[in-house]
């Protein structure tokens, strides 16, 4: 995790289709948490078990390139919806599953 100073901390959003605005870190967490669960996993993780049955590149890795957190914090679309973004005429905006 990054490390700031709650007190100066501060995000500049700017750009086609929104008003400019700074917001504080206070800003920030005045918006409703939202919060979820997620498992990252290497694409090499149990290598070496692999690499029993057939010759794979990289390191010979057993289990235990995995991990788990839990992610909270201002969801991306309640912060667009404060600086005026609207979809309007965007079609772009689905891939990166960012309603407004």
């Amino acid at each position: 995790m990054p490390e700031i100073d709650a007190k100066t901390y501060e995000m500049e959003i700017e750009g086609l289709f929104v008003k400019e605005k700074v917001l504080t870190l206070k800003d920030i967490k005045s918006f409703p948490k939202h919060e979820i669960s997620a498992t990252i996993q290497c694409g090499g993780n149990r290598r070496k078990e692999m690499g029993e049955i057939k010759t794979v590149a990289g390191l010979n890795w057993s289990g235990g390139a995995i991990g788990n957190a839990k992610w909270g914090g201002a969801r991306l679309q309640d912060v667009l919806k404060s600086v005026g973004f609207q979809k309007d005429g965007i079609k772009d905006l689905e891939k990166y599953h960012i309603q407004v």
